[in-house]
């Protein structure tokens, strides 16, 4: 596995992944006042660029294509088909659905949507897993968009997009049959207009696996869209 610099994206056994679009956010935004420029066309050009640089096998989507619960807006009906035969004309796509993506299958013929998928002895899954005795090289997961927060000598707070690499605690491996363990990798949102959660704020993070406290997140490490290593979660408080 190996995140793409500078990118909202990594690759796996030659395939490229991508998290979190959630097409048609700005619908929502809309109706509370808030406007932003239409974000397709720049995430559409972001994900052609990726691919013609990474000439993958393959596209995953790890999840919320689209933004709009529980049905299909207006603005997703006429945004998303079009997009996804534009990269299938490119590569092969996969979607790995995820909570944003009810009926998702009426906009997307033809385009295989799974709930998980193993490929390269890593499963891929958008956030509600569950490990029940599951063993594997890595889990890859979305859903919580994490970043990390700054805060400057005046108080002012800033906030950067980063990848979390986390293990299961050492009781949960046991209690598993598991050795060592999965390493637990959560991508940022490819989105870059979405809210994200600051894992070094004390934020609870999202999924079965975090709420049941089986993810060691105080020793999860903190690594940058750069590749800057930040350390572990628990020195950035």
């Amino acid at each position: 596995m190996m995140p793409v610099y500078g990118e909202r994206a990594l690759l796996l056994k030659r395939h490229l992944v991508v998290a979190d679009l959630h097409i048609g956010v700005e619908k929502e935004l809309r109706d509370r006042g808030v406007r932003v420029p239409r974000q397709l066309p720049r995430m559409e050009a972001r994900v052609t660029a990726l691919i013609e640089a990474t000439s993958p096998r393959g596209l995953v989507v790890l999840g919320d294509l689209k933004h709009n619960i529980p049905g299909i807006s207006r603005d997703e009906y006429r945004d998303i088909p079009p997009f996804i035969e534009a990269l299938r004309e490119m590569v092969e796509v996969t979607l790995v659905k995820g909570n944003h993506d009810g009926d998702i299958e009426r906009l997307l013929p033809g385009v295989e949507v799974v709930k998980t998928l193993e490929l390269g002895g890593h499963l891929l899954a958008h956030g509600h897993l569950r490990l029940d005795g599951l063993d594997y090289r890595g889990i890859i997961i979305a859903h919580n968009h994490p970043c990390v927060s700054f805060r400057d000598e005046l108080g002012g707070v800033s906030r950067e997009s980063a990848w979390l690499r986390a293990r299961l605690k050492p009781p949960v491996l046991e209690e598993l049959g598991l050795k060592g363990g999965p390493e637990i990798v959560v991508m940022p949102a490819f989105n870059e207009i979405l809210p994200e959660t600051a894992v070094n704020a004390g934020t609870a993070l999202l999924g079965p696996l975090f709420r049941a406290g089986m993810v060691d997140v105080e020793n999860a490490e903190v690594v940058l869209l750069d590749g800057t290593h930040l350390g572990r979660v628990k020195d950035l408080r």
